[in-house]
């Protein structure tokens, strides 16, 4: 049984918490509360980022469900902002994949997963909440789509080091090479091309903050042993 505990915190400690997982992102927190948080996450310098990394306590193999499948990083954008957009406070699947493609020639099909996969990324970032199928805002939501296009990117390059798949290799990948397929060696191969291929997109992404210590840790993941780009298919 979980128990919660109501605590006045910082939004520094706050910030640490959203990029370890230990804080409830399921409840909504005030716009102006969220904002503070999100600043204090953008100003962490990325070697206390790299500490909270290497502190994993995620083993070498990732959850399948946390590890990411996308098209565009400019499309997980979008997905907190639906909300407003639509005038709603819960989304299913389809209604995100029409929402985030506009393509009205896409079936139902399609519409469902590409809202499935891009929301899904989204919940892992902790910009939106993923619960029995549909999609609502969590805590950072409101906040994060009350910034500017800028702030947008740079909160989204903050919390890309939250997803577990990512904490594993780059501290895997501090004292040397690893593999970036290792950690998904319970799917199929073509499943760890496609997922391989998010996950070289977010390290890609990661190279923004321009820091040498986390540069030399992305240059460290390679990917072998399977078909691919090896530099993903990111334009970001």
């Amino acid at each position: 049984m979980r128990y919660s505990v109501h605590a006045s915190i910082t939004p520094r400690v706050a910030a640490k918490l959203i990029l370890t997982d230990e804080i409830d992102l399921s409840q909504l927190w005030k716009k102006e509360v969220a904002l503070h948080v999100l600043d204090a996450l953008c100003a962490m310098p990325i070697e206390d980022v790299l500490s909270i990394v290497d502190a994993n306590p995620y083993g070498d193999v990732a959850d399948v469900k946390t590890i990411p499948q996308f098209g565009r990083p400019e499309t997980v954008l979008r997905v907190p902002c639906a909300f407003a957009e639509m005038s709603v406070r819960e989304i299913d699947a389809p209604q995100l994949g029409f929402y985030l493609k506009r393509d009205l020639k896409a079936n139902l099909g399609a519409n469902t997963k590409f809202g499935e996969n891009h929301g899904k990324v989204a919940a892992l970032l902790g910009l939106v909440d993923y619960s029995e199928g549909r999609f609502v805002p969590s805590a950072l939501t409101d906040a994060f789509c009350a910034c500017n296009e800028q702030k947008k990117l740079q909160i989204i390059n903050r919390l890309w080091f939250r997803i577990p798949i990512v904490q594993i290799l780059l501290k895997q990948a501090k004292t040397g090479c690893t593999n970036g397929y290792a950690p998904m060696a319970q799917l199929s191969e073509s499943t760890r091309v496609r997922r391989g291929s998010s996950v070289k997109c977010v390290l890609k992404c990661l190279k923004v903050h321009n820091e040498k210590n986390l540069t030399d840790r992305i240059a460290n993941v390679l990917w072998e042993g399977l078909l691919g780009d090896e530099n993903g298919d990111c334009d970001y």
